[in-house]
């Protein structure tokens, strides 16, 4: 059962004959054994129920669909349309699938319509029965585009590089760009004939013998040593110089 602010919310709601111009006396003389119609209202809440149905001579309301055809209330004509007659899910599913498989299946004619109309149903609503018309059968396995995916995913993203020569417009391998005429290209390349020179470049973990004098400490002893060697060097030469 529905709230009565929930009827106040829809103004074409058929709740009252005499202000929308429903008459039941038509309607029983159409199809006399479907009593129930949609109506379709503003919850204020899209992720609430849009709709309610209602029973033309109890008046009474229920969110769950019943389990006859029912008419749509067409707030256009303020009335019901005959080509909104809705059956229940439950009678689509059985009609869909028969007990006997070797039974033929009726084809629908146009009058069995049960697909979205925009004069009846206005805005579309993928969860009402009526979507369900449209849905297509859904094949076992997967489809080419899953395939496509997964294999697209499975390879990464190609992509290639290459490098030309400004002066010729060819292209050309990447050990023959502008660094190999750097200074410290060509000297490596001319001291390769003597020697190995990345393999002496990381002989002392990539450290200069620079960096190692400076890492070690010397004894008071050896300092003593050091400064009176440069002090003989030096006297030496002046002694020279005099001599000279």
């Amino acid at each position: 059962m529905i709230t009565q602010e929930e009827h106040k919310s829809s103004s074409d709601s058929p709740e009252k004959p005499a202000e929308t111009g429903f008459n039941n006396e038509d309607t029983q003389q159409q199809v006399p054994s479907y009593k129930w119609c949609k109506c379709f209202f503003d919850p204020g809440d899209p992720t609430l129920q849009n709709f309610y149905f209602m029973h033309f001579d109890t008046r009474q309301t229920q969110y769950e669909e019943p389990n006859e055809p029912y008419w749509i209330w067409d707030a256009m004509l303020n009335n019901v349309h005959a080509s909104g007659l809705q059956y229940p899910t439950t009678t689509q599913q059985t009609q869909a699938s028969p007990a006997d498989p070797s039974a033929e299946q009726p084809k629908e004619s146009e009058s069995t319509y049960q697909g979205y109309n925009p004069k009846i149903h206005g805005s579309y609503d993928p969860n009402a029965p009526y979507a369900q018309f449209h849905e297509p059968q859904k094949t076992q396995g997967p489809s080419l585009d899953e395939y496509s995916a997964a294999a697209y995913a499975a390879a990464g993203d190609y992509s290639s590089t290459g490098a030309f020569n400004r002066f010729t417009g060819r292209f050309q391998n990447a050990d023959q760009s502008t660094d190999r005429h750097s200074d410290f290209q060509k000297s490596g390349r001319q001291l390769n004939a003597f020697f190995d020179v990345d393999a002496a470049a990381n002989s002392h973990e990539g450290r200069s013998l620079k960096e190692e004098r400076r890492g070690q400490k010397l004894s008071k002893k050896e300092i003593q040593e050091m400064n009176k060697k440069r002090k003989e060097k030096k006297e030496k030469k002046r002694m020279d110089f005099y001599r000279a």
